[in-house]
């Protein structure tokens, strides 16, 4: 029997693909997402997190992480930040193993 600490994924997704799937699911804007994960901001801030949020959706780079992002996110879609952040984990663990190539 395998060692489960040893199993590595056949592949893994960047966490902006899971966030993605959710809002679509969801209906859900990616202005809306930014609105639950922070009720109240300013027009700027939000702006700012819109940006953020867009570019971790779009963007498939092992090195982009979710960082303080991922409490708010995970709070908004009712997921644990630890699910969050393994999923990032396991993408970027993935990626290191393809060399670095990702996508």
């Amino acid at each position: 029997m395998a060692d489960p600490a040893r199993v590595q994924p056949a592949r893994a997704w960047p966490v902006g693909h899971f966030i993605r799937s959710e809002l679509e699911a969801r209906g859900w804007s990616v202005q809306e997402f930014v609105i639950r994960m922070h009720p109240i901001q300013s027009v700027r801030q939000r702006s700012i997190d819109m940006l953020a949020v867009d570019f971790l959706l779009t963007v498939d780079d092992p090195g982009l992480r979710m960082g303080e992002m991922a409490a708010p996110m995970a709070k908004a879609l009712g997921v644990s930040v630890e699910f969050l952040t393994n999923l990032e984990d396991a993408y970027v663990a993935w990626a290191m193993r393809q060399g670095g190539s990702h996508g």
